[in-house]
């Protein structure tokens, strides 16, 4: 076998260390991205570390935050709806449907749809965060040496807008 080493560019929006709050990470990177989904736009977020170093406690409050934001910015002509799901083992659960099993598949236009994934209307801020807490408390944890409840799988959540007259197509979509 002939030892190489690829080359590989990466680029980062922002790097944040354990003294950052996590207001600080909201309003760095997700809020700016608000405006594109006021646009009909879909924005991702995600959080990138080692085993412990505060992933989930970070993505918790910045979907506090964001929750604040789209209730705060988007008209009365808009609905929201929440879901979310785990990556486990290789496997998808629903975290609000029972942590029934969902796969991944692409449609006909080959965008990868999250099939048997539920989706939740919610009309109040107090409302989603409500929905999102309950959907964080079905992940998965096991017990380690640092943390009785470290998850230990990805969480996916995602907040779409519809407008009201269009409930079946998605205006704009953040995903957490």
């Amino acid at each position: 076998i002939t030892k190489y080493i690829d080359a590989n560019e990466y680029y980062f929006d922002n790097v944040f260390n354990e003294y950052e709050d996590t207001n600080l990470l909201y309003n760095c990177s997700v809020k700016p991205a608000i405006k594109l989904l006021l646009q009909g736009g879909v924005v991702t977020c995600f959080a990138y570390g080692q085993t412990e170093s505060g992933k989930t406690f970070t993505m918790k409050g910045i979907q506090d935050s964001a929750i604040d934001s789209l209730f705060s910015e988007f008209e009365d002509k808009f609905e929201f709806y929440v879901s979310f799901f785990e990556i486990y083992s290789g496997r998808l659960y629903d975290l609000l449907n029972n942590r029934n099993k969902v796969m991944a598949l692409e449609d006909k236009n080959q965008k990868v749809q999250i099939f048997g994934l539920e989706q939740k209307k919610v009309s109040t801020p107090q409302e989603m965060k409500d929905v999102v807490e309950y959907a964080n408390t079905m992940r998965t944890t096991h017990n380690t040496v640092t943390n009785e409840t470290s998850s230990r799988s990805h969480a996916i959540c995602n907040f779409v807008i519809r407008e009201k007259n269009k409930p079946d197509d998605e205006y704009a979509k953040l995903t957490l």
